[in-house]
Formats: structure tokens, sequence, C-alpha cells
């Protein structure tokens, strides 16, 4: 793990060990959000995730700002703005990939195609609440200036902030959708949907990450560097890293774009997901699939995959019916 990666790691558990008992962002309705104010108003929003809820929410939550100039993030000179996520780019990461990362995250909520669009509304207005951001740096995240760790040691304390991208590093492709998954799920789907995607009690989303462990079909060697004191982050980490292999399983994307020889996720097509893990799938289809929509693979053949140029045709959509939308890897901001 590099140095910006490690000092927003230590951010993130700092906060997420100092929050106490507090009442949960959620209205009486389960799937609709209110107003919070200072404190930890969710504890399963802790790790990663800003727990308070003080971003502001635009009128429109469908519409791109951005790239522009902002001195607002030290070391990141631009941002684009959209579906409740601001990216940050530093100086060298060029506006072609932002707008490309941008255009992969407006796929996977679109605004005329999920099932449940009130739905889809309350996890963008949450990630705008929870004001997610996600750097983006030129190179290895082990190469970037230490000047950054300070800052984004700051920013980590007021942002969600759960994981970065790299641009000019091979492979990418389901680097992107990773990244922008984890904040989708730590944030928005916590929030919409949190007795699915609880990382705490029994959830569908613990017992399934559970179960997978168990079966030997998720290696959690990654998360083993957590101390017992952490136990908590430690499980939301193994569920975070869970969710991503889950959803781009059943998005078919690892079986098309992902690694080939991967030994953390076993589970590597669809059929053989739905086989073995049907319970968690019927939960995936009455939350995650009303909201979210496989990223546009013509985007993501631009961003390169492990797999050595074996692309699917450009023209091959990962197309799914009525209600069913449903690498190299970077450090992960555990």
């Amino acid at each position: 793990m590099g140095h910006l990666a490690s000092a927003i790691l230590a951010a993130a558990l700092g906060a997420a060990l100092s929050c106490g008992a507090a009442a949960s962002i959620l209205g009486p309705n389960p799937f609709s959000i209110v107003d919070s104010t200072a404190g930890c108003e969710d504890p399963s929003l802790a790790g990663c995730a800003l727990a308070t809820a003080s971003g502001v929410v635009p009128a429109d939550l469908y519409q791109r700002e951005g790239p522009f100039e902002t001195d607002e993030y030290p070391g990141f000179d631009r941002v684009v703005v959209t579906r409740g996520v601001t990216l940050l780019a530093e100086a060298e990461v060029s506006d072609g990939f932002l707008e490309r990362v941008a255009d992969t995250l407006e796929s996977m909520l679109p605004q005329f195609l999920a099932s449940d669009p009130e739905r889809q509304e309350a996890v963008i207005r949450a990630m705008f609440r929870h004001k997610a951001v996600v750097p983006i740096v030129s190179g290895y995240w082990e190469a970037v200036p230490h000047h950054l760790e300070d800052s984004w040691s700051s920013v980590a304390q007021d942002h969600t902030v759960c994981d970065g991208l790299m641009e000019g590093v091979p492979g990418q492709a389901l680097e992107v959708v990773e990244h922008l998954l984890h904040a989708l799920t730590e944030v928005g789907l916590k929030s919409v949907f949190p007795r699915v995607w609880g990382t705490s009690g029994n959830t569908p989303l613990a017992l399934a990450t559970e179960t997978a462990i168990r079966q030997g079909w998720y290696n959690v060697e990654h998360c083993a560097g957590l101390s017992a004191e952490a136990e908590a982050e430690r499980r939301r980490g193994m569920a975070k890293e869970f969710a991503y292999w889950f959803t781009t399983t059943v998005w078919d994307l690892q079986d098309r774009l992902g690694p080939l020889n991967e030994d953390e996720w076993v589970l590597r097509s669809r059929p053989e997901l739905l086989r073995l893990m049907p319970d968690f799938f019927a939960s995936f289809q009455t939350s995650a699939a009303q909201v979210l929509q496989p990223p546009n693979v013509t985007v993501l053949a631009t961003f390169g995959t492990s797999r050595d140029g074996a692309l699917p045709e450009l023209g091959e959509g990962l197309t799914f019916g009525p209600g069913e939308a449903l690498g190299a890897r970077a450090p992960t901001f555990v």
C-alpha cells in the first residue's frame, strides 16, 4: 500500500473508531433519506464513508459539472461532479481520462433506465450528502508525492474517500468499476437499502460474505493486516470487496474482462454464481438491480484489461432483461 493509501486508511479508521452510538439518517420510510446534523448519524456508514450528511444536494441530480479548475483540494486542480461523486484529478491526469470515468459512472446510474427511479435518486442524493470523492492520479499510487499525504488525511476527515484511480497504468477497466462501486455500496446502497447492504449483523450482504469465505470462493487475505481492535473495519472491508466481486460477476464483467489468474475470487461466471449463491442474488435483484445498470463496455474497453488485449467486441453490450440490471489491482483503502 502506498503512502497516500496509508494516509487515507488511517484517517478513515480514526473516524470510524471515534464514532459513538447515534441516530440513523434514515427516516420513517426505510428508503427515504432525510437531512441530518453533526455527529455519527449512522454507525453503518463508518469507515471510509463519512457518517454525517452535510453535503449540498443540487436541484438537478443528473447534471454533470466540469471538468473545471479548483483550489479546494490541495494537490488536485480539476474536478468533475456527477451522480453524487466528485472526481478529483491531479495536474498530470488528462481531461479525457477524467471524463471517461465520469461516463462510466453515469452509465451505471442512467437517468431513464432504472427500475426504481425514486430509489436511484435517493442513492445519488446520499452520495452528495455524504460528500463522496474519488481521487485520480497519474501513475502508480506508490509514486504519488509525499506532500499529498497530509492533504488527504485532512480531506478524508470531511469526505467519503473509499478508493482512488490511476491513469497510465495497465489493466484499469475493472479498477474503474471497482472503485466507483466501492463508493456506491459504502454510501448509496447502504443508505437506501440498509437491511440488505449493511455490513453489521445478519444482513444478506454480511451473511453472503461469510458464506463465500467459508466455502472457499472468496480469499480474504487482503484484510489479514487489520488488528482485532479493528474487527468491525475488517468485516466492512471484506464485505466491500465481496460486493464488488459479486456485482461484477452478475454483470458478466469478470467472465469477459477480469484477470485470468485471480486467487481472491473463484466464481467467475454468472451462471455459476447464480447456482451457488441464489439467496444473495435474490436480495441483489430487489435492491441494487433496481437502481444500477452494468457500465458501458465500450467505454471500459478504453481503459484496458489485464488480459493482454483480450477485449470483447466493442459492439457487444451487457444486456439483461427488465429488472435484471441487475488486472493488476490498485491498493485498496480498506
